[in-house]
């Protein structure tokens, strides 16, 4: 009896092992691999992934990408893309896209970079609503409608398109950062209700009423260089702004500027400014562009004790610069085309690095000779006829550039003045003359 039973014991065991040998496990299925219309697209995901190009890529890995950064990477067509499910930063500037259909899905999306394409329709964007980050910037974009769903964003980019209607941006309350420079834009009464503003560009458009600008008054950047725009009124409540772009416009009274005091940086270049007395509270200002107008009297900027750039240039009526002289942090003075013949209120201003004198009425150079860390002046176009004190201002050396050109020194062979000129190139100074 316990011989048969061992028996059975025995034919079972082997029963067991013959049939665990026998049988074959399933074969694991290899996902299948994803197809893209655009090798250069699979090139970029592949090298996110850290895959060896020309390897397949399957469905499950493109899920797992979290980030893609293929700008520059010429690419025309994004089908494929849509197997990327799970993208929250995308970027895909610099390439020849035009057809964004395949991102509609991209739903994880967060920030967006698609500047410097083909795109005229952003209608595939509309579902993208986690999207907080968005450039479309050079593109050929005229209708942003869209874009009007996407109420999450913070930062906009839409520069260089061809954009005149910006009423879709008027939902979008979360936008601290907006772009619109370069468009065809008269209209920005939308922009009223983005109270959360903070930087806010509008240059190069056709802009003249900016009145709905008023209730911004979390601004701290805001460029309207380029416009239309004569009445600034409506800047006066923007009391946190740091920096005011408003060159190029048709700008003759400064007054409403006159309490922003927290200025740093103001630009009112090519204007039609004959008076800058409102300019005088600005004493926090250390960039300071009121290039091409038409006023003579510089007075109200001598408070500026903390400018490190002016620029004062093509006002063709400045002729006393004696208010200058207290400004002793400048690093850049730019001076060209006034009258000036004076300039000895420049000698206590030690920084200056950068000293632009063309086209004025200079002889005399003297006042030159101690601003010794100079790296670039400008002298073209005066009535100089003796150099030699730019020979004695040591600072002058290696790197330097000095423009001499249409004064009257002595270029004669062996003179004083080619002398002079020779020894500063000695020294490393380019010397044009």
């Amino acid at each position: 009896m316990l011989r048969s039973k061992w028996h059975y014991l025995v034919f079972f065991a082997l029963a067991f092992v013959f049939v665990s040998a026998c049988t074959t496990p399933p074969p694991v299925e290899e996902p299948e691999p994803v197809s893209f219309a655009d090798p250069n697209l699979e090139a970029a995901i592949s090298a996110a992934l850290g895959k060896t190009p020309g390897l397949p890529v399957s469905a499950p890995e493109l899920a797992g990408l979290a980030e893609l950064k293929a700008n520059y990477a010429n690419i025309s067509d994004l089908s494929g893309i849509e197997q990327c499910s799970n993208l929250n930063t995308l970027d895909l500037g610099y390439n020849h896209l035009a057809d964004l259909s395949p991102l509609a899905s991209l739903a994880n999306l967060t920030s967006l970079d698609l500047s410097s394409n083909l795109i005229v329709d952003v209608s595939p964007l509309a579902a993208l609503v986690n999207v907080t980050a968005l450039n479309l910037a050079y593109n050929q974009i005229g209708d942003i409608s869209p874009l009007k769903s996407l109420v999450n964003l913070a930062w906009l980019d839409l520069s260089f398109n061809e954009i005149s209607d910006i009423s879709p941006l008027g939902s979008l309350t979360e936008m601290t950062f907006l772009f619109l420079s370069t468009n065809a834009i008269e209209d920005i009464s939308a922009l009223s209700s983005l109270a959360a503003l903070r930087e806010l560009e509008l240059d190069g458009n056709e802009i003249s009423d900016i009145e709905p600008l008023s209730s911004l008054k979390s601004l701290e950047v805001l460029n309207l260089g380029g416009n239309r725009v004569s009445n600034i009124a409506p800047l006066a409540s923007l009391t946190e702004l740091s920096v005011l772009y408003l060159s190029a416009n048709r700008i003759s009274e400064l007054s409403p500027l006159s309490g922003l005091s927290g200025l740093v940086e103001l630009y009112l270049s090519s204007n039609r400014i004959g008076d800058i007395a409102a300019l005088a509270t600005l004493t926090k200002l250390s960039i300071l562009d009121i290039s091409n107008n038409g006023f003579s009297d510089i007075s109200p900027l001598a408070p500026f004790t903390i400018l490190k750039m002016l620029d004062l240039s093509s006002n063709y009526n400045i002729a006393e610069i004696s208010s200058l002289s207290g400004l002793i942090n400048l690093e850049e003075l730019r001076l060209g085309t006034n009258k000036i013949s004076d300039i000895t209120p420049l000698v206590p201003l030690a920084r200056l690095k950068i000293l632009y004198l063309s086209n004025n009425e200079i002889k005399d150079l003297s006042a030159l000779t101690p601003l010794v860390n100079l790296e670039r002046l400008s002298l073209g176009r005066n009535q100089i006829s003796d150099i030699t004190p730019l020979l004695e201002n040591g600072g002058l050396g290696d790197g330097d550039h000095l423009d001499l050109k249409n004064n009257n020194p002595d270029l004669s062979q062996n003179s004083e003045d080619i002398d002079v000129i020779r020894q500063l190139e000695d020294r490393g100074v380019q010397v044009d003359y």
